[in-house]
């Protein structure tokens, strides 16, 4: 007898359970629902800055790379789309170990090329071959790994801040 109603509490506890656990998932359900369909009918401000500086500082777009073959051309392709003065930037690819085919890929491109290989590859190492190679003509230096693609107006923005005193 003491055994019949033992199945019967734990049964109707386990089915709380199983309808707690429901009710749980579908409240869970609805809530992203609701906010999706929001989502859908707000339209998020872009805060652009209002005017961008008529002064333009002298930038060097940084690229560390190691053993980036596959990534690198697609990078630099990037870059050279961004909306900044060409004569203002340079975009200045480390290269370490390399494939002879990627370096003659990369020459085709206006960009500043230094090959470098270590015994022990790191970016320090490259971006310190690179600091003692470039000239200091450059009033900002932006550093991009090798598989990052940059917001076409990323360097205006840099720009802008730097001027503004902005970090």
């Amino acid at each position: 007898k003491w055994i019949l109603e033992f199945l019967i509490l734990e049964t109707s506890g386990l089915m709380i359970f199983i309808n707690l656990l429901y009710i749980y998932f579908v409240l869970s359900t609805l809530y992203v629902l609701v906010f999706s369909i929001a989502g859908c009918f707000t339209r998020r401000k872009v805060s652009l800055p209002a005017q961008f500086p008529t002064k333009h500082n002298k930038i060097a777009i940084l690229v560390p790379a190691y053993k980036e073959d596959t990534v690198i051309i697609s990078t630099i392709k990037n870059l050279l789309q961004i909306d900044y003065p060409k004569r203002y930037f340079d975009i200045i690819v480390i290269a370490d170990s390399f494939e002879p085919e990627t370096i003659n890929e990369i020459r085709k491109f206006p960009v500043i090329l230094l090959e470098v290989s270590f015994l022990v590859s790191t970016k320090v190492n490259a971006l310190n071959v690179a600091m003692e190679n470039i000239s200091s003509t450059y009033d900002i230096a932006v550093i991009s790994d090798a598989d990052n693609h940059l917001a076409y107006d990323f360097i205006q923005i840099i720009n802008k801040s730097f001027l503004s005193g902005s970090t």
